[in-house]
């Protein structure tokens, strides 16, 4: 993995620094003491190292990144203790699904789609274990905009899917801050509104909300998992 110098979601300068100046005191806590990280230093994406090296575990990630990989690491990690497995025949599973080295089936370097694949995957392999259909629920952030005075009217995108509404929750407020501070208003200040609930973040032009906008919000849906057979 190349040591990145260009931060790949702002174009800010990255430095390496030690743990212990992004993590504080939490550092010890989680072991990171004495490592080091990757940090950009306008937009904060990072990417943490191999122990014991300057070596980058993969790309930079921003926050909706790590909360993803944290949600991952949740199930993942649960996964693999219920069965009795060690870390290592853990991560020997998981480069095997996912048809990587092993050297390189790490969640700490995953992209948002890898993450969700090894969601997937344990959540697969729990519902064969258990040979029945049940239920989960999955929350996805939208977001819908209108730029009238560009012509500019995109169809609605994900922007990322969660098991857990907090960390939707959480996502969908680090997308708004990243929203909010490259936006470019054509009009008057005084025309901008906001409006916002647990669920939802929506910027407009007040009297012209619908050829100026910008909405992010968190759609619930129930996603029923098949099982299958699968090789634990």
């Amino acid at each position: 993995m190349e040591m990145p110098h260009i931060c790949r979601y702002c174009g800010g300068i990255v430095r390496l620094v030690p743990a212990e100046s992004v993590y504080g005191d939490s550092a010890v806590r989680l072991g990171l003491k004495g490592e080091k990280l990757y940090q950009c230093q306008n937009c904060n994406a990072r990417v943490g190292c191999h122990r014991g090296t300057v070596r980058p575990l993969g790309d930079l990630a921003n926050e909706v990144l790590r909360l993803k990989r944290i949600e991952t690491h949740q199930v993942f990690d649960a996964y693999w203790t219920e069965r009795g497995m060690s870390r290592t025949q853990a991560y020997r599973w998981l480069a095997k699904k996912m048809h990587l080295p092993e050297r390189k089936a790490h969640i700490g370097g995953f992209e948002m789609h890898q993450c969700q694949r090894v969601i997937d995957l344990c959540r697969t392999a729990n519902k064969a274990k258990e040979n029945d259909m049940q239920e989960t629920k999955l929350f996805t952030i939208i977001r819908t905009s209108a730029r009238a005075d560009r012509g500019d009217f995109p169809p609605p995108s994900a922007e990322g899917s969660y098991h857990d509404v907090e960390l939707a929750q959480k996502a969908m407020q680090a997308l708004v801050r990243t929203e909010k501070a490259q936006m470019d208003i054509p009009f008057s200040e005084d025309e901008y509104r906001e409006e916002s609930g647990p669920l939802f973040w929506e910027a407009y032009q007040d009297g012209y909300a619908a050829g100026w906008f910008t909405r992010y919000e968190i759609v619930e849906s129930i996603c029923k998992d098949v099982p299958a057979e699968v090789n634990t």
